[in-house]
């Protein structure tokens, strides 16, 4: 008789225990009211890969009461990041949400935002990150601006004991990204040439989608001691997201499209 008494005591404290721990619910749609608070602006984001957005959050009391709530923003995809200005207040208050993405790769990501009531209780508001895809026209403008604010010169070598600068020039109307000027040294007859282009230069185009950049080949003309001759220019490279590097495997070849020697490019951007 003892132990069965024990026992349900047991029983009726584990009960009870349960009965008041702290609940997470899922609201399928923002704004739908509870008997405490709302929140209204929680909604599908659409922000293309190399850009940002903002939107405002409200949250509002149903039952005259002060009360506070925490929000907590679910962890971002790579290369996004997301934040709330506010994340605590009582009742009423506003925040807002800002997303930014970096080279992100495009796609449609699952998030929510948790509000916890200062019982423990807490909801899930779901949305949709939807991270579109980046034309190159932007691209290029995009790309520019990066290396630019890295503050570190682009180079361009044959063997990385001989390195030298490369001036890239932008056409931002056209959104087409240019390299107009640099040294390389023809280990092949042992002299330097250089190219230089006043007008368009040798396009580069980057797709930030991808990450691939390409040189399709173009004809150039390139100056040493011994005069001014035409070459073909061509190459083929990557974005790293990790290291915010680049790099592009290139090729000199000469007026019979015969290859020389082949060089690379590479450089840094500031994300």
């Amino acid at each position: 008789m003892r132990t069965l008494t024990l026992s349900a005591l047991m029983l009726l404290f584990f009960y009870s225990c349960k009965k008041n721990e702290p609940s997470v619910t899922t609201v399928n749609n923002s704004g739908v009211p509870d008997s405490n608070y709302a929140i209204s602006g929680i909604h599908n984001i659409v922000v293309n890969n190399i850009d940002s957005i903002s939107t405002n959050i409200s949250l509002m009391s149903l039952n005259d009461e002060g009360q506070a709530i925490t929000l907590k923003l679910a962890e971002m995809p790579k290369f996004s990041f997301g934040a709330l200005d506010k994340t605590f207040d009582y009742l009423p208050y506003t925040t807002t949400l800002s997303v930014q993405t970096k080279l992100a790769i495009p796609g449609t990501y699952p998030l929510h935002i948790l509000a916890t009531e200062e019982n423990g209780n807490a909801k899930q508001y779901p949305f949709n990150l939807i991270i579109a895809e980046t034309d190159n026209r932007d691209c290029a403008s995009f790309f520019f601006k990066a290396v630019k604010s890295s503050q570190q010169p682009v180079k361009i070598t044959r063997d990385d004991r001989r390195i030298y600068n490369v001036l890239l020039e932008s056409d931002s109307l056209a959104g087409r990204l240019y390299a107009t000027a640099f040294t390389f040294y023809l280990i092949s007859i042992g002299n330097y040439l250089f190219y230089e282009d006043t007008g368009k230069g040798i396009e580069i185009i980057v797709n930030c989608n991808n990450l691939a950049i390409n040189i399709d080949r173009q004809l150039i003309k390139a100056t040493n001691d011994f005069g001014t001759f035409p070459y073909y220019f061509e190459g083929i490279g990557n974005i790293k997201r990790d290291d915010s590097s680049f790099i592009i495997n290139c090729q000199l070849l000469d007026s019979n499209q015969n290859l020389i020697e082949p060089y690379k490019i590479y450089g840094k951007l500031a994300l």
